[in-house]
């Protein structure tokens, strides 16, 4: 949960109707949040951690004021046309890469609102901006700045303004030992020789993000009608969210939203990008996950109580518009999930079945745990190797060409770039591993590989597989084979042999297992350059099995 301060006054205000502390109090449980702590006009509320919209009183105000009927559905945000343009220099790319933009003008500021701005600048750069590592927030007097603005790299001992709430110039370097807010962040540009900065066309600095604005074009005021609002980061998706989270509570609070056009070389891009996603809600499972038999009325209503845009209900699905704000958005279950919260979780009946199971294991774990034995009592030794692996291995050490896989994105080791999709490679990494072990070596792995399929939601499926792997100075073909016969014999199971090629083992000493008519794996002895690859002496037979084809699972 993240906890969030708002004021009692502006939550009202937002809403447009007095909501008394137990009231208030109810609403937020009935929505699956809490009313923490009330101290005088400041409520400390907790909310969910996937909902960052959530966190000032104009993104809880703006929900509160859908639930109850005040103003339901989807809000809509009309991004003007402007000449706004940022250049985004290449040399960023590996300092703080992305940066996405907008402009807001009409606001009608005060004390309060510029609090209450401020808290949401950092409440966002705590949670969804992690600590401004993922992300971070600046938000500028637009009347200050001379456009074009660019987004550059450069040494931090060259480049000199004043930061916020000082009236001394200093470099970037000196701004990470002085400056409290440069000290707070200085580990997330300590081993940097480059630091990255924002400046408009009058060579002015507006800022050195992830940490301080400058204090003459990045300081907003009780005077500022406009501003322009940047956010700056390694993920280009979460700069949108966040972008679209302010922009739209900035709308919400009067101000008009302006497009920026940022030049990334020969690709141009406008932000923000306040487009509501179409997403079709299966109307069969309101009644499967929910339990609920509502009417199109009933769940038109319940949709726009939570925000959605309803373009119709029919038959089978209810075909809804998500708010551009909404991060949290990415399956029908989680429209579900808001639909059961609009119809209140008080409101729901339990329902208690008649039917009376013992638990026990499912058919794949007990296959699981027979071939395990089955191979222990054969004197192997069983792995478990991690899931997350690199290409080099699954493909290039293995002799393949690279296929379709589940790739990861940026990870802290670099090293660690794809889920696997066979089990074998990460055997010949454990043989890699245990060069200085005695030899026989017999491991064997039953576990969950991650294959590509564009037919499922998540675009992909977790498969169960076998493998083995003898390392000894006169292993052959011959000995694997035994090993898959055995197990297969035990189940009683029809199998053939069949006449294969394989790139990682070698020509004529490979065969394909077929079990009722369908290829489930493969068994051989490894290709010397795949044991050069591995830095492998001994010769290496294996095989790999798919477990969920061989037994229908």
């Amino acid at each position: 949960m993240v906890k969030v301060e708002i004021s009692h006054q502006l939550l009202n205000k937002v809403v447009g109707k007095t909501l008394l502390k137990e009231q208030l109090e109810e609403t937020l449980f009935s929505l699956g949040y809490d009313l923490e702590n009330v101290e005088g006009d400041l409520l400390t509320v907790d909310i969910t951690a996937e909902r960052p919209d959530l966190v000032s009183a104009a993104g809880l105000g703006r929900l509160l004021k859908a639930y109850l009927g005040l103003k339901k559905g989807l809000s809509q945000y009309l991004v003007k046309k402007s000449d706004y343009s940022i250049v985004i220099n290449p040399n960023v790319k590996h300092i703080r890469p992305y940066t996405v933009a907008a402009v807001v003008r009409g606001l009608k500021l005060d004390d309060a609102t510029i609090k209450e701005l401020i808290r949401i600048q950092e409440k966002l750069h705590a949670t969804y901006g992690r600590g401004r590592k993922k992300a971070a927030i600046g938000i500028y007097p637009l009347e200050k700045i001379t456009w074009p603005i660019t987004y550059f790299a450069e040494d931090p001992r060259k480049m000199k303004f004043v930061p916020l709430d000082f009236s001394e110039s200093m470099s970037g370097m000196e701004i990470l030992e002085r400056h409290p807010t440069g000290i707070t962040y200085k580990h997330l540009l300590q081993d940097l020789q480059q630091f990255a900065f924002f400046m408009d066309a009058r060579k002015q600095v507006l800022s050195m993000p992830p940490i301080i604005n400058a204090q003459q074009l990045g300081k907003v005021t009780a005077t500022t009608k406009d501003v322009f609002i940047e956010v700056s980061g390694h993920d280009f998706s979460a700069l949108n969210v966040i972008l679209n989270i302010l922009v739209a509570l900035m709308h919400d609070m009067g101000g008009s939203i302006y497009g920026i056009t940022l030049h990334y070389g020969q690709k141009k891009l406008v932000t923000p990008h306040l487009v509501a996603e179409k997403m079709q809600v299966p109307l069969k499972d309101m009644k499967k996950v929910l339990g609920l038999d509502l009417s199109y009325e009933q769940v038109k209503e319940l949709l726009e109580r939570m925000q959605y845009g309803v373009e119709k209900v029919d038959k089978e699905y209810a075909h809804v518009l998500v708010p551009p704000f909404r991060s949290d958005v990415w399956h029908a279950v989680d429209v579900l999930d808001d639909v059961a919260r609009a119809y209140g979780f008080n409101n729901f009946k339990p329902i208690f079945t008649h039917v009376e199971t013992l638990g026990g294991t499912t058919k794949r774990v007990q296959v699981q745990e027979e071939i395990i034995d089955l191979l222990v009592g054969l004197g192997m030794h069983q792995t478990m190797t991690f899931g997350l692996t690199n290409k080099d291995y699954q493909f290039a050490k293995m002799l393949l060409a690279e296929q379709d896989h589940i790739p990861l994105g940026k990870t802290a080791e670099e090293s660690i770039n794809m889920v696997r999709l066979w089990l074998l490679p990460e055997l010949m990494k454990v043989l890699e591993q245990s060069r200085s072990r005695t030899y026989p070596q017999k491991l064997f792995e039953i576990n969950y590989v991650v294959e590509p399929d564009k037919e499922r939601d998540v675009v992909s499926k977790n498969v169960l597989k076998f493998a083995a792997v003898l390392c000894e100075e006169n292993v052959t073909f011959t000995n694997v084979r035994q090993i898959v016969e055995y197990v297969l014999d035990k189940y009683h199971l029809p199998y053939t042999w069949k006449e294969t090629e394989h790139p990682s083992f070698i020509p004529g000493r490979v065969a394909a297992v077929v079990v009722d008519e369908k290829e489930v794996g493969f068994c051989g002895e490894l290709h010397p350059q795949v044991l050069e690859h591995f830095g492998l002496q001994m010769p290496v037979a294996g095989f790999e099995l798919d477990i969920d084809k061989i037994f229908n699972l």
